[in-house]
């Protein structure tokens, strides 16, 4: 069944983007989690030689402490905190900044999945309004998160269902089409809360896929199409 989850790096980027322009804050950042960690990948206004690439240790400086407590943190002076750990510590210089505050973007399970950062170079004090803003794009972010975990476990469950059939042979059961009918009702139900165009075509693309698949079977078993 085709399925192509959009790219959490290009949401990375919009999450980015928006803080930047909302917030009208001369920095801000974000490290995404991976295989490898978290690590400072997406930025604006960052300088060539400081932050970006750093990957973060858990519990360490202000983005360890934020992934380990999944709670925002913030700093006063950046480059003088002494949550900074030396392994930071001439990267921050370089970068040259002052007050960073920073949120975490959790998913499903409650892991921290990425933390965005808004920051000045020069002496600043972060306003309620700021950290609104900020708590709703790390919250938006994070719904987006695990709508696309939860298209990705149901399109699994689909795909295994109607992988098991083909390999079988066998006419779908009427546990089966009930099965298939409802992770497709969910499949579009989910599209209709996504703002994403893209994604929301893609997401409606797998949800056709799954009634072209099963249509052939249910037909001959008498059920109807889906």
């Amino acid at each position: 069944m085709p399925h192509n989850r959009p790219r959490d790096r290009d949401l990375a980027k919009q999450l980015v983007r928006e803080l930047r322009r909302e917030a009208d804050l001369p920095v801000v950042f974000l490290a995404a989690g991976g295989a490898g960690g978290h690590v400072i990948s997406e930025g604006i206004g960052l300088r060539p030689d400081g932050v970006r690439g750093i990957s973060l240790q858990v519990g360490e400086g202000l983005g360890g402490r934020v992934i380990r407590d999944k709670r925002p943190g913030v700093v006063s002076d950046y480059a003088s905190s002494k949550t900074i750990t030396d392994r930071y510590r001439e990267q921050v210089g370089r970068e040259g900044l002052g007050p960073v505050f920073a949120v975490p973007i959790l998913s499903g399970t409650g892991e921290t999945r990425m933390i965005l950062y808004g920051a000045h170079r020069a002496s600043y004090q972060f306003g309620d309004d700021i950290r609104t803003i900020a708590m709703q794009l790390a919250n938006r972010g994070a719904t987006e998160l695990r709508i696309r975990d939860e298209v990705d476990r149901r399109v699994d469950m689909a795909t295994g269902t109607t992988a098991d059939l083909e390999q079988s042979g066998d006419r779908a059961s009427a546990a089966d089409v009930e099965r298939l009918r409802e992770l497709h009702a969910d499949l579009r139900a989910i599209a209709a809360t996504i703002d994403d165009p893209e994604a929301r075509e893609r997401l409606l693309a797998a949800s056709g896929g799954l009634a072209a698949m099963l249509n052939p079977r249910t037909s001959a078993h008498g059920d109807g199409p889906l």
